[in-house]
């Protein structure tokens, strides 16, 4: 099986992580016009630590399925 096809298989599974990253991209994309007013920067930078984290805690777990690690 190549290396792709494994890490498909291995997010399927994992696939209600889908809902995380939708919500860090709307939460991103609602408080990002926001940011003109400094009372508002608290919340853009939790929601850029979020979407960020939603990013690369998603394409880590593609990496470690299509790898063959647990």
């Amino acid at each position: 099986m190549s290396p792709l096809r494994e890490g498909f298989n291995g997010i399927n599974v994992r696939f209600h992580l889908v809902g995380f990253y939708t919500l860090a991209t709307l939460t991103l994309r609602f408080v990002e016009p926001l940011g003109e007013e400094p009372e508002w920067i608290p919340a853009i930078a939790a929601a850029f630590v979020f979407f960020h984290g939603s990013v690369c805690g998603i394409l880590g777990l593609v990496y470690l399925a299509a790898a063959g690690r647990s």
